[in-house]
């Protein structure tokens, strides 16, 4: 009978009056009260069953995922610390951020972000310079470092040399670029093959490679230029490096009107 199976519930009404009110417990509830009981008393053994076999399907990936993680960041400090040059770029976000070499730099913590108009004091390699880069820079660059403008070729004209200001202006000379964008042609240049560019210059060859081993493309850039970056970095200053210049462009100017 439903009668037999019915339990009561003490509900306490008014407390002055110290009466107690009963209702009745359908066997319902009762149902329910024992699935609350057996979830609390199986529900961390089911928990501890799932997380043991997602460890043993995905875990040890995501272990492997962050060893290696843990081995890029250490390989990252070391070819920061091998480099030992402070690099620095301004951005104008002219050019697509995923292709762009300095924001990868970046990324790497090889290179320090500059804001608009904030002071370098390490040698700028701008279009706005009026002296070529040369190897008697090197004193600067191990010092203060090098910088580069980030902006694309053919929005060039819409930067001034007070946006990215500092005391040692230099430009670079005749070189060919090596990226997928702009292969072959001369001066068109990324951040990276500028900043690797300004670090052979001076003398500073294996930095120069180091930073550009992060590039797929990294060492076309030294077949292509490999003795034009040998002959610049045996000047004594900026006057033989634009006679090393001038004396390539002519055979080149010569080898094509062949």
């Amino acid at each position: 009978h439903i009668y037999g199976r019915l339990s009561f519930i003490p509900l306490v009404s008014d407390p002055t009056d110290g009466c107690l009110a009963f209702r009745m417990r359908a066997p319902w509830e009762e149902t329910e009260k024992k699935g609350r009981r057996m979830m609390r008393r199986w529900g961390g053994v089911w928990a501890i069953f799932v997380m043991g076999f997602w460890c043993a399907r995905w875990g040890d990936g995501m272990v492997q995922k962050r060893v290696h993680g843990k081995d890029a960041e250490t390989e990252i400090n070391q070819d920061a610390a091998k480099i030992g040059v402070k690099l620095a770029m301004w951005d104008f976000h002219q050019c697509d951020p995923k292709r762009c070499t300095g924001m990868k730099l970046k990324r790497a913590g090889l290179l320090r972000p500059l804001r608009i108009r904030q002071r370098w004091g390490g040698i700028v390699l701008t279009p706005f310079g009026a002296t070529a880069l040369s190897p008697s820079d090197k004193e600067l660059v191990v010092k203060y470092g090098l910088g580069v403008v980030d902006c694309s070729w053919a929005r060039v004209d819409q930067i001034s040399p007070s946006d990215c200001p500092g005391k040692h202006a230099r430009l670079l000379p005749f070189l060919v670029a090596s990226n997928p964008v702009n292969y072959g042609k001369p001066l068109k240049l990324t951040c990276a093959e500028a900043l690797s560019a300004g670090l052979a210059i001076v003398g500073l060859r294996e930095e120069a490679e180091l930073l550009l081993s992060r590039f797929n493309w990294g060492k076309a850039f030294f077949q292509l230029n490999g003795e034009l970056l040998d002959a610049y970095a045996r000047c004594n200053s900026s006057e033989d490096v634009v006679e090393v210049q001038k004396g390539y462009v002519d055979i080149i100017g010569r080898t094509r009107g062949r």
